[in-house]
């Protein structure tokens, strides 16, 4: 479901910055972004890059790069290759105002790269703007049957070899055994990859109707997981399978293995629900979130279920088939119900973790319930990430 896109926009209204004569504020959708002064008006049109675009390393971006978050320069030669970490477009406080990404004005010699094209269009690959997506812990793209996972089909004469000894005999061989290091093969029917898209992009997704209401979760800052017992069929046992959010992980020591082994309920309520698969973020795997884990310690807080028949289980059906499996923790509820307003919410995004930790919440998941489907998005499910949170982690 990534709606990551770098757009060309018009500009709305400007406003004055209330703290700096020589700054502006605009907005675009959902987005506030602190510009020049003078450098937009009203109905120019602009690119948008939203936070976590990774910009390409180039002369006209250098000012994104060249200091950290305590605005010290960073030491980089000129000819060395800048991580995509410090490319990284984040949200910013100006003057205690936040920006929340950046705008480009079309009419530089470079960015006219996007004449010929209309406001609402991707601009992303003509840019050369990617998405930033944080590696997963011990995380590696194999070859072979991973393409379940990985949608790569093999690249070398062996890989070839080897993908058509395994279908050729139905998967009966499989050379790759486990696929090596901690990957293993895709359960039969593979749960999809869980992504959920930004509530500023899609502002129109909380409308509700008479009888929908709003369930809010806390959003967990740790590595997506899921989990799913497959039943036995012939000539296969059944087996239970632990994922991160692209792969799947074969007994040993990653860090949902390692959850899986530390938690005996998720095996045995995936045992009891055949097919069903729990999603859920372990941790602590980012720095400073710990979520009140102890040294070697590992948590999963869960958040979803889907269904055999590939249906999200309604949230409080969810908790209450889980209710008698007492180690399996849900990312916490902050709201139930129809807000009074959208400032409501927004007041549930910043704060402290309501978990057993001793720092900021990442922010907040929304779903609307009953289960709907949204035109342009998809399921009826957003997200709001705290400012605070990208100043925390800009680094």
């Amino acid at each position: 479901m990534s709606d990551h896109a770098i757009k060309v926009i018009r500009i709305g209204e400007v406003l004055k910055h209330p703290n700096a004569d020589k700054l502006e504020i605009t907005m675009v959708g959902g987005f506030q972004v602190v510009i020049g002064k003078g450098n937009f008006k009203t109905g120019d049109l602009a690119v948008y890059v939203p936070p976590d675009s990774i910009v390409p390393q180039r002369p006209e971006f250098s000012w994104v790069w060249e200091r950290d978050g305590g605005g010290n320069k960073r030491d980089i030669p000129a000819d060395a290759e800048v991580p995509e970490k410090y490319r990284r477009v984040t949200v910013k406080r100006l003057r205690k105002e936040y920006s929340e990404g950046l705008l480009i004005p079309t009419s530089s010699e470079y960015f006219w790269q996007t004449s010929g094209h209309n406001e609402g269009d991707d601009v992303a690959e003509v840019l050369g703007i990617t998405h930033w997506n944080p590696p997963e812990d011990e995380e590696t793209i194999q070859t072979g049957p991973s393409y379940k996972q990985s949608r790569i089909l093999p690249r070398s004469l062996k890989g070839w070899l080897y993908f058509l000894s395994y279908w050729l005999t139905f998967g009966l061989y499989n050379p790759w055994g486990n696929l090596g290091g901690l990957n293993e093969v895709a359960p039969d029917v593979t749960p999809p990859i869980y992504d959920v898209e930004a509530y500023k992009n899609h502002t129109s997704a909380l409308e509700l109707g008479p009888d929908e209401h709003l369930v809010i979760t806390e959003k967990i800052h740790g590595s997506n997981a899921r989990f799913v017992y497959q039943e036995a069929k012939w000539p296969k046992s059944g087996k239970m399978f632990a994922g991160s959010r692209k792969l799947w992980k074969r007994k040993g020591n990653s860090i949902w293995r390692q959850a899986l082994a530390n938690n005996s309920d998720i095996q045995l309520f995936c045992e009891t629900h055949p097919g069903y698969t729990l999603y859920g973020e372990v941790v602590p795997t980012q720095k400073g979130f710990d979520y009140g884990c102890a040294e070697g310690q590992t948590e999963v807080f869960f958040f979803d279920i889907r269904t055999p028949e590939g249906e999200w289980m309604p949230y409080l059906e969810a908790r209450r088939i889980t209710e008698t499996f007492d180690l399996l923790k849900w990312a916490p509820c902050l709201h139930q119900g129809r807000p009074q307003s959208e400032q409501d919410i927004q007041k549930l995004v910043d704060g402290q973790t309501q978990t057993a930790g001793k720092h900021i919440r990442e922010g907040i998941v929304i779903k609307v319930q009953p289960e709907k489907q949204v035109r342009g998005l998809g399921r009826a499910q957003v997200k709001i990430v705290s400012n605070e949170y990208y100043n925390q982690t800009k680094e």
